[in-house]
């Protein structure tokens, strides 16, 4: 599975693009890279665009495990952050919806599902160039 991230500091934000299949383990090894970038800071809101996922893990037990880790780099803002996934078909919707239950008793967290990158810069307020700007780390 590809994934490639983009840190928008200026923003308190991190863009996700996966596409292909997307495993569990390798999504794990994703975020770890991610957490020890320079740029990473707790708290940051995420944006994981599933667009172009064809396939997905469906390792339940797994999934819920990834999205634990996923709760450290979420949590410690002052104000909670966004977790928005991008999933413009059924697919990548029941992909999100696996996730997603995950963090709807965490209050830090705002989880969204939305069909589009331009709907998730709406909802932030950010233009979507913003996102095109800023370089990008491929694992």
């Amino acid at each position: 599975m590809p994934l490639e991230y983009r840190i928008v500091s200026k923003r308190n934000l991190v863009y996700v693009r996966c596409w292909g299949y997307v495993d569990v383990d390798q999504s794990m090894s994703g975020i770890s890279d991610f957490r020890e970038n320079p740029a990473f800071q707790a708290g940051l809101s995420q944006i994981l665009d599933l667009t172009d996922v064809t396939e997905f893990e469906r390792d339940f037990a797994k999934i819920m495990s990834l999205q634990a880790t996923q709760v450290e780099a979420l949590t410690g803002a002052d104000a909670p952050a966004y977790f928005i996934f991008i999933a413009p078909n059924e697919l990548t919707q029941a992909m999100a919806n696996s996730a997603l239950k995950s963090w709807r008793e965490i209050d830090a967290v705002v989880p969204l599902v939305l069909n589009s990158l331009q709907d998730a810069c709406d909802v932030l307020g950010l233009d979507i160039s913003e996102l095109a700007d800023v370089p990008q780390k491929v694992t």
